[in-house]
């Protein structure tokens, strides 16, 4: 009898070789950073996979979100007052914003601050510092984010992988939300 033939596709893939690799990984970093990896570090988070849901760093995330804390200004280690570009240095109009209506969402004048990744790294930063409830992501790295997304509008959690400012958004709100 003749012998079956094996499909084509698969075959291909076999041969496009390594250098497909890093376009895989990274294709599957951004399908997975979509999907589900909760309370991992930045670089852990670039790698997840699917198929690897087992992987989780020693640390711990939790925490409060943004709307929480703009109701817990006593508990800030500064005045309810501090405009946000104070204590996150950036050029654009969130730096004379207060930082209490950047974590609110919103401020007295309709602006919507809900997307902006600000409020996020703030409520990080909260977490870290004032709870201690987030550990797989320390102040460092943090302020390392937030002054990439200034500088080169993008955050690398590893080479050959760039976080845009809404990545580094759903990323830091993992480590609260999740």
């Amino acid at each position: 009898p003749p012998t079956p033939v094996a499909k084509p596709a698969p075959r291909r893939l076999g041969k496009v070789g390594t250098g497909a690799a890093g376009v895989l990984l990274t294709l599957e970093s951004r399908v997975a950073m979509a999907t589900n990896p909760q309370c991992v570090a930045p670089s852990a988070a670039a790698l997840w996979h699917g198929g690897n849901s087992n992987y989780v760093e020693q640390g711990r995330c939790g925490g409060l979100p943004p709307e929480k804390w703009s109701t817990l200004s006593k508990m800030w280690p500064w005045s309810d007052q501090v405009k946000f570009g104070t204590l996150f240095p950036c050029t654009d109009k969130h730096a004379k914003v207060k930082l209490i209506h950047i974590l609110r969402g919103y401020d007295d004048k309709g602006n919507n601050y809900r997307w902006f990744v600000g409020r996020a790294v703030a409520a990080t930063y909260f977490n870290i510092v004032v709870l201690g409830k987030v550990t797989v992501l320390d102040e460092q790295t943090l302020f390392k984010m937030w002054r990439d997304l200034q500088e080169k509008k993008y955050y690398s959690p590893m080479p050959d992988v760039q976080w845009s400012a809404s990545e580094v958004r759903r990323y830091l709100e993992w480590t609260y939300f999740g």
